[in-house]
């Protein structure tokens, strides 16, 4: 039974808890009690102490002691004996009041006494020692306590003990935690914080713009220092559980001073657990303030209820907030986009411009789809718009193709992010009450003033070509919505009622969000429909470009005596909108006889883009022969020998070009090297996105 006992407190004893280690400096008296009274009188001292209290359940205290007492000697001449010791002891510590430790101790060690003999002769000596005792201390703080405390000390000796005394001993201790929590550990009662927060309101929140929100305001607070000194190292955390991960704190760097108040800004940094909201909720947003004052620090919370909308809600404060949902990355918009890219992609169409194209080839896609233009009855744009700060429910792209339909800021961000998804820059038109889209061209606006028939119908800002498009017009083509966009844009930039929002710069301050999930599977219009209506639209707009210039064109001709000039350039306007059949046989009537230089070379174009690279070299090659020092005709050979993989020749051809036209080589310095099948497609496909045609 007794052995049983005897495991079942080891048991107990080993159970783990906290451990500390207890630093403490004891200054005090000492009096001597019993026979040593009769040597010597009341004397001081002082001490270190270490004690290790053991990770056990039991309250076990290991210490160690480093101790000096000066106890003067009676006799006819008072001398001092000088005691240095050093021990060990063991001991617990109880709590039978908060915040109030008592520690009890026994042990000993080896001391080392030091006097005076009567000659003045130092005489020194040592013995064990054993001493036992007790302290009650306070913990002013979580680390510092003072204590008031007793011991009582035996020297040993032969043939008789030095020493017997008593000692009172204060204290002062830091502790420092090793692990666990134990009453060291629970806050001490912290000072009411006399700064207060007031008058705290929150904005109601967009979940759509949760990264937005790192960096600007969620709402406002004011701070009230009713303290009577300055106020330091003030912060205002906010957290609000299940939608953010830690606090997000403002901090002030000047002083409140006493009896001011100051506005701050509260902030949050969300996490994208707020795009599952899909309708609007009340939470908790826990506000925490704290400073010090006086170097004291001050602690103070309260909770507030903020309301976080759906993720579809947005403002009209500024109208650059729709470019949070130009989504280019959502996987149903990159396959769509990037399907349609590819149905287009090496076509002998639009050769003007590949943005152009692409452009038209999306939108022509997207009315296949079955997308329509819906004014939405509870919230349409051109009511909300001029009222800032109500909630519009906005669609990300991928709902708005799951639905088929959307107001005009609906099919505004999806036409945008369908673009974005094929790395074609993109932008915002605002007028009164209206938002539609437009995208950049590859050409520059000089280039395009030139090769555009109306080039009033584009919008030169920024250093870039932009073509506006009014999405609404989804059902009567690209052409159409072209034509309506740039009207809108002509009749309200002259009034300078209207705004261009290139997305990308407006992805800075409201940054794309990703929609959570895939949604359901976009079924894509059939190939062949695609390709059929972007095939048509393209006929017409060539046709519209190309029928008035070509008849002045035509009637030049007939008038000149030179003909080749003219007959050459109307080849060109032919080729540049994609009409090649028309183009080349302008070019074939300039190269019988005394081939004219720019038909052959442009000829040469026409069959690299019909995916005739030999037949092109050929005619390339002719128009270098004919003039050496032509740097279109040796841009030409280098990229289409290049192409073709015979790389000597190209780079022959490239280290007279670089001689020439160091900026043009410069360009293209790629050909000066051999390279891999893969190079070569890619290079050809450059080539056929931008071949250098010679007016």
């Amino acid at each position: 039974m007794s052995l049983s006992l005897l495991f079942l407190f080891l048991a107990l004893a080993l159970v783990a808890a906290p451990s500390s280690i207890t630093l403490r400096f004891t200054p005090g008296a000492d009096i001597p009690v019993g026979d040593s009274t009769a040597y010597y009188t009341i004397g001081g001292g002082t001490g270190l102490a270490g004690a290790w209290r053991m990770p056990i359940s039991i309250p076990l205290v290991l210490g160690a002691e480093l101790n000096y007492r000066l106890l003067p000697v009676i006799y006819a001449v008072p001398k001092t004996l000088h005691v240095l010791s050093l021990g060990a002891n063991v001991g617990t510590e109880l709590e039978f009041i908060r915040r109030l430790p008592i520690s009890l101790y026994a042990g000993g060690g080896y001391y080392l006494g030091l006097t005076q003999d009567s000659g003045g002769g130092t005489v020194t000596g040592g013995n064990p020692y054993v001493s036992a005792g007790g302290e009650v201390s306070f913990r002013l703080t979580r680390n510092l306590g003072i204590g008031i405390g007793g011991a009582w000390t035996l020297l040993l000796g032969q043939p008789q003990p030095l020493a017997s005394n008593v000692s009172a001993r204060l204290g002062v201790s830091w502790r420092i935690p090793l692990g666990g929590s134990d009453f060291l550990e629970e806050p001490l009662p912290e000072k009411p914080a006399l700064l207060k927060l007031s008058g705290v309101q929150f904005d109601d929140l967009l979940p759509v713009f949760y990264q937005y929100y790192d960096t600007h305001p969620i709402g406002r607070a004011v701070l009230e220092n009713g303290e009577n000194r300055a106020a330091r190292d003030v912060a205002v955390s906010v957290f609000i559980k299940s939608f953010m991960d830690s606090p997000k704190t403002t901090t002030m760097k000047e002083e409140l001073r006493p009896g001011t108040s100051l506005s701050i800004d509260l902030l949050a940094l969300f996490t994208d657990k707020v795009l599952t909201i899909t309708e609007g909720t009340k939470v908790s947003a826990e506000i925490t303030l704290t400073y010090t004052v006086g170097g004291s620090p001050r602690k103070s919370q309260l909770v507030e209820t903020v309301f976080l909308n759906s993720r579809n809600a947005s403002i009209w404060d500024d109208d650059r907030r729709a470019a949070a949902f130009v989504t280019a990355r959502d996987p149903a918009v990159l396959r769509l986009a990037k399907s349609v890219a590819g149905i287009i992609n090496g076509r002998e169409g639009l050769v003007v411009d590949p943005h152009l194209a692409t452009a038209m080839a999306l939108h022509q896609a997207l009315g296949l789809h079955g997308i329509r233009y819906v004014v939405d009855p509870k919230t349409p744009y051109k009511d909300l718009v001029g009222r800032k700060q109500e909630i519009d429910f906005l669609q990300f792209p991928r709902q708005t193709l799951e639905y088929k339909a959307g107001d005009c800021d609906d099919l505004t961000t999806l036409f945008c992010a369908c673009l974005e998804a094929v790395d074609v820059e993109t932008a915002f038109i605002t007028i009164p009450g209206h938002i539609y889209a437009a995208f950049a061209l590859d050409l520059p606006p000089e280039k395009a003033k030139a090769v555009f028939e109306q080039p009033q119908n584009l919008i030169f800002d920024g250093g870039k070509t932009w073509v506006p498009v009014e999405v609404t017009e989804i059902k009567g083509g690209f052409l159409k919505a072209w034509a309506s966009g740039s009207k809108q844009w002509r009749e309200n930039a002259s009034a300078g009622r209207a705004k261009l929002y290139p997305v990308r710069a407006a992805w800075a301050l409201f940054a794309p969000v990703g929609l959570p999930g895939e949604g359901e599977a976009i079924v894509l219009p059939p190939v062949a429909g695609i390709t059929k209506s972007y095939t048509a639209e393209h006929g017409a707009f060539a046709q519209q470009q190309v029928d008035d210039r070509a008849a002045a064109l035509q009637q030049e001709i007939a008038r000149a005596k030179d003909k080749n000039p003219l007959i050459n350039k109307l080849g060109v306007l032919y080729a540049r909108f994609g009409l090649l059949d028309q183009a080349e046989k302008e070019f074939r009537r300039t190269i019988v006889g005394d081939p004219y230089l720019p038909s052959l070379i442009n000829l040469g174009n026409v069959l690299y883009l019909r995916d005739d690279p030999k037949g092109a070299l050929a005619l390339f090659q002719q128009a270098q022969k004919k003039a050496p020092d032509n740097v279109t005709a040796l841009l030409a050979v280098a990229r289409t020998s290049h192409a073709l993989g015979r790389y000597d020749e190209a780079k022959q051809s490239f280290d007279r070009l670089a001689k020439l036209a160091p900026a043009v080589a410069q360009e293209y310095g790629y050909l000066a090297q051999s390279g891999g099948g893969g190079a070569r497609a890619a290079n050809a496909s450059s080539l056929k996105e931008a071949v250098q045609w010679e007016d």
